[in-house]
């Protein structure tokens, strides 16, 4: 073999080292991490679990519940209805989005679970409604839930009360709901508080660990509290009130409502403002003004609660 083809070949596999040496390894495919799912039902079992409960910072505010009902029966049951000691009333919601506005569904029959099947209740979709606190609920509290299915199984549940940024439940395919560390209004003492005052001037005095962002504060602080309250009053008093005015009032609250986008913590306070808003407004067009003054009471309530 001539001396320059032996060179060429020598020449060559150098160059093929030497590229070896420079190529970077192939990345190892590590394997995707599964999420946990949540926990099948055990057969011939209906079971409670991953029960808590959000914090709310008022008495007389709302809170909301959340669990998982596994049903291992071979027959399907429904939640007929809940109740607990911490509010005076108890209710079975579920929040919902129409045309991108968050809507909160009184499901009073309460919720099936077919046989075989996991329901989960959680921010943003089924839930337990607590309306009307007793007393303020705060991370590290429990609450005392009584929860009855229609096959007459009963549970009495200790809840625990968890920060919201612990509050981050599994939904049936075992992906982490959204949500996390939330803004939470504070409180205030409003017992003093007439007639006359403005919402702003309720909004104005925080403490100094408020968590409020500058854009909640200041949302909160434009809803019409003040005007809900004043007629609120008059209904109540049996004094004069202007229908037109009332109207303007309620349909400019949920325009208000629907301008921001609420933390996820305060969704189902705001689904349930919105809800009453509606329904108040619609009393004022028809002309009944026993259903006005109720709802007018109740949306007063609702929203001193959320903007004290």
């Amino acid at each position: 073999m001539p001396k320059s083809s032996v060179l060429w070949i020598v020449l060559g596999a150098s160059l093929l080292v030497w590229l070896a040496g420079c190529t970077p390894p192939m990345p190892s495919i590590q394997p995707t991490p599964q999420a946990t799912a949540a926990p099948l039902p055990e057969a011939g079992v209906l079971a409670i679990v991953d029960a808590r409960a959000r914090p709310a910072p008022l008495p007389g505010g709302t809170s909301a519940i959340y669990f998982t009902v596994l049903n291992g029966l071979d027959q399907p049951v429904q939640l007929v209805s809940a109740a607990s000691p911490a509010a005076r009333a108890v209710e079975t919601h579920e929040t919902v989005a129409e045309e991108g506005v968050m809507k909160m569904i009184p499901l009073p029959d309460g919720y099936p679970v077919p046989a075989g099947t996991t329901l989960v209740l959680q921010p943003g979709g089924k839930h337990i409604m607590l309306v009307d606190l007793v007393e303020p609920l705060a991370p590290g509290d429990t609450i005392e839930l009584t929860v009855t299915f229609d096959n007459g199984q009963v549970f009495e549940l200790n809840v625990p009360v968890l920060d919201p940024q612990l509050n981050r439940p599994v939904d049936a395919e075992g992906r982490e709901a959204l949500g996390g560390p939330q803004d939470q209004p504070v409180i205030h003492d409003h017992e003093s508080m007439q007639g006359e005052t403005a919402p702003h001037e309720h909004a104005q005095m925080h403490g100094d660990n408020t968590a409020l962002s500058s854009e909640l504060a200041a949302a909160l602080e434009a809803l019409p509290v003040g005007a809900i309250h004043q007629l609120d009053e008059a209904l109540a008093q049996g004094s004069d009130w202007d229908a037109d005015a009332a109207r303007t009032t309620v349909d400019d609250l949920i325009a208000r409502l629907d301008a921001f986008s609420w933390p996820e913590d305060l969704l189902p306070s705001i689904a349930a403002i919105r809800t009453h808003a509606v329904d108040l407004h619609d009393a004022i067009e028809a002309g009944d003004p026993a259903r006005v003054g109720e709802l007018a009471a109740a949306l007063h309530h609702l929203l001193h609660a959320l903007a004290p």
